[in-house]
């Protein structure tokens, strides 16, 4: 990681944060389960602390594909540095009808994602709002 600040602004974190021998966990969420997309069809996956360690949660709003500013920078990576996201699960968080069992919208093909580290995932549109309280409380 660079030490440089040059350019850089220093994003906030909500939640506790705690020292962990020389690691600092910002936020904890233990194993969660999202409606994936897997080959055209939406089933339950299962995130495991363990298997998982680490995951970036991406919640993206469908007027966000109209405002491309808010896609750039994931774009960035997703197409320009690649490198640097690889190791790590993205989970792209896009809302949908109550009922979770049809594709409606596939995020991660619409803006041509070719990582294998990207998933793309569902949260009931009736919820999606409050998610943030849910998980990040």
């Amino acid at each position: 990681m660079e030490t440089s600040t040059i350019n850089f602004n220093k994003l906030l974190f909500y939640g506790p944060k705690t020292l962990n021998g020389t690691d600092t966990v910002y936020y904890e969420l233990g194993d969660i389960k999202l409606p994936t997309l897997n080959n055209n069809s939406i089933s339950i996956k299962f995130f495991d602390t363990l298997t998982y360690p680490l995951l970036t949660l991406v919640f993206i709003k469908p007027q966000y594909l109209k405002e491309n500013v808010r896609l750039e920078g994931l774009l960035d990576y997703t197409t320009h540095k690649k490198d640097d996201i690889d190791a790590i699960p993205l989970l792209l968080i896009f809302p949908k009808s109550d009922s979770v069992t049809t594709v409606e919208y596939n995020l991660k093909d619409s803006l041509d994602i070719t990582l294998n580290n990207v998933e793309q995932c569902y949260w009931n549109r009736s919820s999606f709002d409050s998610i943030n309280v849910s998980f990040f409380r």
